[in-house]
């Protein structure tokens, strides 16, 4: 490749060559990959600058902030809502469970409180999904769908 090796780790030929890209870990690897974590302890320093990074990236709010009082709030309206629903009638809610399924919100509840979106939109039938937990945890507070989708999604009222 334009005089590059291609047996340099660095060569743009060889970005693509991660032997674990795109590969799930399996129930027991992370089973046992989470054993061997336990009894780990990190320093006060570490988990400080630890959660000003979150901070920072807006991942989580200051426990003082008065927006993440507003944002609890809002949250446990989205979640009186989700529980309105029957969530048997969603693919994949007979996997429900810790390391199986997860309910995830297509459209988050961090960016529905950002985007000011009415929490009975966000706690709706058309906005939750069964994801293996896995790509839930990869997700985080990024959304699957838009939020002209989220309100194409809803039923028109008349």
């Amino acid at each position: 490749m334009f005089g590059v090796s291609q047996t340099n780790p660095n060569s743009l030929a060889n970005l693509n060559r991660n032997g674990s890209a795109g590969k799930q870990q399996s129930i027991e690897s992370n089973i046992k990959r989470s054993e061997s974590l336990k009894g780990i302890t990190r320093s006060k320093e570490t988990i400080n600058k630890i959660k000003q990074t979150k901070i920072d990236k807006g991942i989580i709010w200051k426990p003082d902030d008065p927006e993440y009082s507003e944002f609890k709030k809002y949250r446990r309206k989205v979640y009186y809502w989700t529980s309105k629903n029957n969530l048997n009638v969603l693919e994949n809610s007979d996997k429900r469970g810790r390391g199986r399924y997860h309910l995830d919100h297509k459209y988050s509840i961090a960016e529905g409180f950002r985007n000011k979106v009415p929490p009975k939109i966000i706690g709706s039938i058309d906005n939750l999904e069964f994801l293996h937990y896995t790509t839930n945890i990869k997700k985080g507070t990024s959304c699957s769908i838009t939020l002209e989708k989220l309100y194409g999604l809803q039923p028109s009222r008349s």
